[in-house]
Formats: C-alpha cells, structure tokens, sequence
C-alpha cells in the first residue's frame, strides 16, 4: 500500500476530476475514518498523516504538485523523456514570463496543470534534469532513454 500522503493527494486528485476513487485510497480512508469515529482522537493520526520530519501538508502539497507536473508533461509530445522534460521546462518558463496569473487558471490543458502546480505553494523544479528526474519517478514515465540491462 502507498505511504497516507500519496493516498490523500490521490484522494484529492480523485475528487477534483470527478473520477471513482482508487480500491487502495477507499481501503485507506475507510479504515483511518472509522478508526477516527470508533477511537476518536485527531483525524490525521487515524489517517496516518502525522510528521515524519516534514509536515503532512507539505508533503501533500509536493505530491499535488508533481501529480500536475506529471499531468502537464504527459500532454507533450517528445520522442523521449529527456526531450519531454526540456520541453516541459520550456513552457513552465513561458507560463511563469507570460502568462501566470494567481487569480485566474488558463484554459489551455498544459498551461493548467502548471498554474495548479505552481498553485501548490512548493517550488516548482524548473531546471530539465529537476524535471526529468522527478518524472522518472512516475511509474508510467517513458524509460525508452535510459540504459538497459543486458541479459
């Protein structure tokens, strides 16, 4: 099972596109809300989302963030991940120099995941290999430029 911060990004995710929330998030959130009703305490201790050096909304913060991040490079067309995320580092430049406006989320599909990335209130990795390394991350990243193993 995932660690409770990406359960509840996935949650909110969820939530936020109208889609069926996941079997595992359910199987969470069931469990941590009848432990908070049987048990009573504090919501987020029967959520397992007490700190562990960094803050349970920091740290959810910074899953919304490369969810969006992860959203907004899967709209780019590149031959590789290198290039996607050169690409991507592109347009979050163009975003950041023409276009973000706080109070108003842009149209464009790849231009909104980016304002809700920068909406999150973590710094946003602008450099290519920031990029690139944290969408290697993302178990459906593109791995076709990376080295294989031989067998």
């Amino acid at each position: 099972m995932s660690d409770p911060v990406t359960l509840l990004a996935e949650c909110l995710a969820a939530l936020e596109s109208g889609d069926q929330l996941p079997a595992d998030v359910r199987v969470w959130l069931l469990a941590g809300l009848s432990g908070y009703v049987s048990d009573g305490g504090r919501l987020e201790v029967a959520l397992g989302l007490t700190s562990r050096g960094t803050s349970a909304r920091r740290a959810l913060r910074r899953a919304q963030r490369d969810a969006h991040l992860m959203r907004a490079a899967a709209l780019i067309d590149a031959p590789n991940p290198w290039q996607r995320a050169e690409r991507l580092a592109a347009h979050y430049q163009i975003f950041i120099d023409t276009i973000w406006d706080p109070t108003t989320p842009p149209t464009s599909g790849l231009y909104r995941h980016l304002w809700r990335a920068q909406k999150c209130c973590v710094g946003i990795p602008a450099s290519v290999r920031q990029l690139h390394d944290l969408l290697k991350e993302n178990p459906a990243f593109d791995r076709s430029d990376e080295p294989t193993e031989s067998a």
